[in-house]
């Protein structure tokens, strides 16, 4: 199974909340915090702030807690099945349990773990992927609009998140016609008449690319040769992630043999 967590970061956006938060990864994320720091948007700082604060707080609880490490390595079974809706394109998935934590809530745990998290060091692979030396487990994250997400397994793993609002409109259709497989373009084509359920199709087959490209620890690299109705050389499994903020989401997790 795998573990997530998320938490909406407008709060880390004021100069008080932003301090703060920095001040607490100062010692056990130096690097991240320096990219904070040359960082020009508030919202690329909040974002940034809260996947580190996520990953030092959960990595820290796996230290901590037998209970949560032994979740974080239980095997995946499948709890339910969803659908968006009836006419959706996306087959049945596993269930994932998301849950959500405050930015004050993550602070003022992340405060009372800081001689704990001594014991980790963070950093980042050549391929920008999260890691925690010392840490049994694996972890990936995403972030985007409102919300930071962090996925934490005993197998690899890769999260992505995607907003599902309109305004990325012409990103999203040079993507969608550059990078995606003919069937992947025609099922874009069916929702085209409806735009919130374009959206929505294209988030989706997004956050598997990028969540699969995560898992291989190689980015787009991979993910970008993902395709929807194709076949992956490894075995993995599927998760959907909801939340309330209006976000659709995928964990991408490497299945034993």
């Amino acid at each position: 199974m795998a573990v997530c967590l998320y938490v909406n970061v407008e709060e880390f956006k004021t100069e008080e909340r932003l301090a703060e938060g920095l001040s607490l990864l100062k010692t056990s994320q130096p690097r991240r915090v320096e990219q904070i720091g040359r960082m020009k948007k508030r919202s690329d700082q909040a974002r940034s702030l809260g996947a580190g604060l996520l990953l030092q707080y959960m990595s820290v609880k796996y230290l901590k807690e037998e209970d949560f490490r032994a979740m974080v390595n239980s095997t995946a079974t499948q709890c339910g099945k969803l659908g968006e809706a009836e006419d959706s394109p996306f087959p049945p998935a596993e269930f994932l349990t998301v849950e959500e934590i405050s930015a004050t809530d993550l602070l003022k745990k992340v405060a009372d773990t800081k001689t704990e998290a001594k014991r980790l060091t963070f950093g980042k692979t050549e391929a920008g992927s999260p890691f925690a030396e010392g840490l049994n487990a694996f972890v990936s994250l995403s972030h985007t609009g409102a919300l930071a997400i962090c996925a934490m397994a005993g197998r690899p793993c890769g999260v992505d998140i995607e907003c599902t609002d309109q305004e990325a409109d012409r990103l999203r259709e040079h993507l969608a016609s550059r990078y995606f497989f003919q069937k992947e373009k025609q099922l874009l084509e069916e929702a085209s008449d409806f735009p919130e359920k374009w959206q929505r199709t294209f988030c989706r087959l997004w956050c598997y690319k990028e969540a699969y490209g995560k898992m291989k620890g190689t980015g787009l690299r991979d993910g970008l040769l993902f395709n929807f109705y194709g076949e992956t050389k490894e075995k993995v499994s599927f998760y959907d992630i909801h939340t309330d903020f209006g976000y659709v989401g995928e964990l991408c997790l490497l299945e034993e043999d």
